[in-house]
């Protein structure tokens, strides 16, 4: 799926204050994509807004990683896919993988 890089990096930054880097709880240290939303919660709050990705996008990825990336891609444009255990993030010439969680926890 084509995403705007930058609506897709300031979705991030919106949760981002939702990201616990010790991850004192499950998938804390995560971003999650469900619903067309991203997710993001800690021991003393919760985040969401519009992802900008179709509902087919059901994944936990580690936020700081993903967030790092994407504020160094230049492109405009970015494609962005899950391919099995992999959160897939392609500008030009360049491509970038992330290694997904097993499942969403609730």
């Amino acid at each position: 799926m084509l995403v705007n890089r930058e609506a897709f990096l300031k979705a991030l930054e919106n949760v981002e204050s939702g990201v616990d880097s010790k991850e004192r709880l499950e998938q804390s240290s995560c971003v999650i994509f469900q619903n067309e939303r991203v997710y993001s919660y800690n021991d003393e709050i919760s985040c969401n807004c519009p992802s900008g990705l179709s509902d087919n996008f059901k994944v936990a990825v580690k936020a700081k990683p993903l967030i790092e990336m994407c504020r160094k891609l230049p492109d405009e444009e970015l494609k962005v896919v899950v391919n099995g255990n992999t959160f897939v993030v392609r500008g030009k010439g360049k491509k970038t993988t992330i290694r997904t969680e097993q499942e969403i926890k609730p």
